[in-house]
């Protein structure tokens, strides 16, 4: 007697092959490079490398690490969102344990696009997806006049 429920043997055999012929596709792609798209990194204008340090009143000092000088004291009902970011890189700092020696940098792209990153441990968060939220970040900028730019360093070369 032949259950009503089987799936025939022809269908399953080409849901297999399906499968094994996805994986070899994507190996050969993964080794080869042959169908990644990259997308371009626009050229770092501007940098500017930030310290974050806890006050005991529960606010955060953001410091310039050229300068030395506060930037902006964030109040415990300010800066939410640097608050989860900056939370969440000194998070994978601790967890490798590593200090808060080294700073922070924040990096704004030829294409205006803002970038937090870690120069420790290599890593980044891009700052556009989250919209007018980049702003809290980007004010720092204008804040410093002693930053890196692509014109101090030509005006370095040339010197």
């Amino acid at each position: 007697m032949s259950n009503k429920n089987e799936v025939p043997q022809a269908a399953l055999n080409f849901g297999f092959l399906l499968i094994i012929t996805s994986i070899i596709v994507a190996a050969y792609s993964s080794i080869t490079g042959e169908g990644r798209t990259e997308i371009p990194v626009s050229e770092t204008v501007e940098h500017l490398d930030l310290f974050f340090e806890d006050r005991d009143d529960g606010s955060v000092d953001v410091v310039s690490a050229v300068e030395g000088r506060v930037l902006e004291n964030l109040q415990i009902d300010q800066g939410g969102f640097v608050r989860v970011v900056m939370r969440g890189m000194v998070r994978e700092r601790k967890s490798r344990n590593i200090g808060p020696e080294v700073p922070f940098r924040l990096i704004k792209r030829a294409d205006g696009k803002l970038m937090m990153t870690d120069p420790v441990l290599n890593s980044q968060i891009d700052l556009e997806p989250f919209g007018s939220n980049k702003d809290s970040f980007g004010r720092w900028l204008e804040a410093v006049p002693n930053k890196y730019t692509t014109e101090s360093r030509f005006s370095l070369q040339q010197s």
